[in-house]
């Protein structure tokens, strides 16, 4: 059909908007929309995994359709399928139901963790009731306006076993000389591999020891069993002078860590040693941020453009785009962003509430505060967190 030579026809089937003005209302015709409006087929799919499990042992119900919502805008925004069902059949006849008012993965997937308390055989019932898009539920634009993904169902089962399943092979920890990066089908060496954040993180301390109070260092830090020395690096002149022309014949080099600190707050991540070098007496973070390969002692990269740090940021994002760690960043204490790879400037944050910091289930750091809006007599506390992961 040629809409420019027939321009009433291309109004009459397109899909009509209605916008409010004031008292009266005006019809828009979607240009991107069709009629009639289509009927999509879909697919329903369930899996439960591990199959069988043991009774009390956690099982995952994945449930997805063959589409995903609306392809041309959901990877763009936060359109999604709604209100998938799923029925449980216990051995014993019971039934129980979970409704997913909205499925946040974009590609339709929904997972349910399940913990099954009887030993036999669960049915699983997965319903999907159907969806028809509207603009309420879409873009106003979408060129599938008035379309219905059309329902499906599927079902599995889970045998569930008395006696527990054994747990996923691991590979065991390493007794000789290891290197990075580690393998990820290596994943309980995380025990072995730990990183030290800095004295700027929550839980961070410097090198001070657990107190009654509050843990200065990560539980997960671990050392090795034996005194060795791996490498070592001057930071200044050291031993007898030699000559006659100092004071005191036979001198040496004034060492005095008391009242100067060499080596401060060194950060940890990947394997890599974040730190500053002393310049004479300018300060014992006064030389250019240098990182250092933690196992060889080689210099990767050191630049006098990059601040002393104040710790380490390792963020661990779990949604459903992306099951993974970000790249390691390095922090000024005013909230300067380096990448940890490259040294290279990243960001500045700025307005970062003072309060008290806590390090998050995920890396990110929480920021407590308590404010009194009121006045002394009649006070109105108000507790806010700031979460840097919103960054």
């Amino acid at each position: 059909m040629n809409f420019t030579k027939n321009k009433t026809t291309a109004i009459a089937i397109a899909i009509f908007l209605t916008i409010s003005m004031g008292a009266s209302t005006l019809l828009v015709p979607n240009a991107n929309a069709h009629t009639p409006a289509w009927n999509i087929p879909t697919f329903a799919f369930i899996n439960a995994a591990p199959n069988p499990v043991g009774v009390g042992q956690k099982a995952y119900i994945i449930m997805w359709l063959d589409d995903t919502y609306d392809p041309a805008t959901n990877t763009s925004n936060n359109y999604r399928f709604q209100n998938y069902k799923l029925t449980i059949t216990a051995p014993d006849g019971t039934v129980t139901t979970q409704t997913f008012a909205t499925v946040a993965d974009s590609t339709s997937a929904q997972d349910y963790a399940f913990t099954p308390d009887q030993v036999g055989t669960y049915s699983f019932n997965f319903t999907f009731p159907g969806h028809t898009i509207t603009t309420s539920n879409d873009s106003p634009t979408s060129q599938l306006i008035n379309d219905t993904y059309l329902p499906s169902t599927a079902s599995t089962t889970l045998v569930v076993q008395q006696q527990a399943i054994s747990n996923y092979p691991t590979t065991p920890l390493p007794t000789s000389y290891w290197t990075r990066p580690i393998y990820g089908t290596n994943s309980n060496w995380y025990t072995v591999s730990s990183n030290w954040l800095g004295s700027g993180a929550p839980g961070y301390s410097g090198f001070a020891f657990y107190s009654s109070t509050q843990s200065s260092y990560p539980g997960d830090a671990v050392g090795p069993l034996t005194g060795h020395v791996m490498w070592t690096k001057q930071i200044q002149s050291e031993g007898v002078v030699g000559g006659n022309n100092t004071a005191i014949a036979g001198d040496t080099y004034f060492e005095g860590s008391a009242y100067n600190q060499r080596f401060t707050n060194p950060i940890i991540l990947n394997g890599m040693l974040y730190y500053n070098p002393p310049v004479s007496f300018a300060g014992s973070t006064s030389g250019p941020t240098t990182c250092v390969d933690l196992q060889t002692g080689q210099v990767i990269w050191s630049r006098s453009d990059v601040p002393a740090l104040s710790f380490g940021y390792i963020y661990d994002v779990q949604d459903p785009n992306q099951h993974g760690v970000y790249p390691a960043i390095l922090f000024t204490s005013s909230w300067r962003a380096f990448d940890a790879y490259t040294g290279n400037p990243m960001f500045n944050v700025t307005n970062v509430p003072s309060g008290t910091t806590i390090l998050g289930p995920n890396g990110e750091h929480l920021i407590l505060t308590l404010t009194n809006c009121g006045t002394s007599t009649n006070p109105q506390y108000y507790l806010a967190e700031w979460n840097s992961s919103n960054l």
